[in-house]
């Protein structure tokens, strides 16, 4: 049974129409640098989740003070 072969070449014609296979290694490089790029901004993305969730759950403990606040004061109203 043959073997995948996953490497990659680059391949380019000469003056005189031979071909000559390069090393892949620009094209792993660029590959590598996207790949990297897009993990940063994936990284970027979840951090800035984090801090939206963490400032709506913050927004909502002052909401439900306020209105416990205002709840209370309803009830000592009714009391008095």
């Amino acid at each position: 049974m043959d073997k995948k072969d996953t490497t990659s070449s680059i391949s380019s014609l000469t003056d005189d129409g031979k071909i000559v296979s390069g090393s892949s290694l620009p094209l792993d490089e660029s590959f590598k640098e996207f790949k990297n790029a897009v993990n940063d901004k994936l990284a970027n993305m979840d951090q800035n989740i984090d801090t939206k969730v963490a400032d709506i759950q913050k927004n909502m403990q002052e909401f439900f003070k306020e209105i416990m606040k205002k709840l209370e004061n309803i009830e000592s109203k009714q009391e008095s």
